[in-house]
């Protein structure tokens, strides 16, 4: 008789947990209720197991946007604004050598613009070499002259920023 009554007083506790731990689900799931008004604190230093089958997630770092801007930051100044061809927002610069040579110069920018190129025309009045001045003090990577043997034989003479030219080259190599 005693073991019956220990049995039953182990069940009756038993419930009593159970009811206790459903009550305290249900008010951590009540959206009307946030946890400072039930003055519950949540431990973020120890937090509580997960279920079987669940991992924690753990946040490896967070400022990365932070970290992009130092990286971009150190290539500013390590490239003093020569950027590198494949990241430069001036690849190149078409420049004609007269007027006339104009629609073959807009031809030239429209096929390298289809390649993903970012190509600017200077169509400007000024002179010759004021234009390849100016595209090299802008820090055009490429400065492409175009005149009449070049429209001749579809091809463009090649020059750098660093005022180095490549000689004439065929429009399918540039």
């Amino acid at each position: 008789a005693e073991v019956d009554k220990k049995k039953e007083k182990k069940a009756k506790k038993e419930k009593k947990q159970a009811a206790a731990t459903e009550h305290h689900e249900h008010e951590e799931g009540d959206a009307c209720c946030g946890d400072a008004v039930r003055g519950k604190e949540e431990d973020y230093a120890n937090p509580p197991p997960l279920g079987a089958g669940y991992a924690r997630p753990v946040m490896v770092h967070r400022a990365v946007l932070g970290s992009v801007e130092r990286m971009f930051a150190v290539l500013v100044e390590h490239l003093k604004g020569k950027w590198p061809f494949w990241l430069s927002p001036r690849q190149a610069m078409v420049v004609p050598i007269h007027p006339e040579f104009l629609p073959h110069c807009r031809k030239v920018q429209a096929d390298l613009r289809a390649v993903g190129v970012h190509v600017d025309l200077d169509d400007s009045p000024r002179t010759l070499n004021k234009k390849i001045r100016e595209a090299q003090v802008a820090q055009y990577n490429l400065i492409l002259v175009i005149g009449k043997s070049e429209v001749e034989s579809n091809a463009a003479a090649v020059r750098t920023r660093d005022n180095v030219d490549h000689g004439i080259m065929p429009m399918s190599k540039v």
